[in-house]
């Protein structure tokens, strides 16, 4: 039978505590082992982390100048597509704060004219999916 006097309980806790930081110290120290294996191997940089394409379809990266139009009393707005698949395109906006949901696209001054669907926007920039 152990028998405990008043002052080994805080020091059995002070060596519990003790114990559990040196061994989260050994998982982050394997960790960056692992991490560092796993970046020489997939010859992926320190610094950057891995990204998955979510597209289903590849888009083709180009540089062209379009306009945008979503509202008669608003006008026709400049913008510039970054990349583009039959689906969808990668729109940099110039300074356009306010989009709806729904505008229409011409890359060749409104002789065809592709209806737009917003799916995402991160500052200046729009990912959007052809309706028509």
């Amino acid at each position: 039978m152990l028998c405990l006097d008043g002052n080994a309980i805080p020091r059995l806790s002070a060596f519990i505590k003790i114990d559990c930081l040196r061994r989260s110290r050994k998982l982050v120290a394997a960790r960056g082992q692992f991490d560092s294996l796993f970046r020489a191997q997939t010859g992926e940089n320190a610094g950057a982390r891995m990204e998955f394409e979510r597209r289903s379809v590849a888009r083709t990266t180009i540089t062209k100048d379009a306009l945008l139009f979503f509202d008669a009393q608003r006008g026709v707005f400049t913008c510039r597509v970054q990349d583009i698949t039959n689906s969808g395109a990668g729109i940099e906006l110039h300074s356009l704060n306010l989009l709806p949901l729904n505008f229409e696209l011409t890359f060749d001054k409104f002789h065809t004219v592709r209806e737009c669907r917003v799916i995402w926007r991160q500052g200046d920039f729009v990912g959007v999916a052809f309706q028509n």
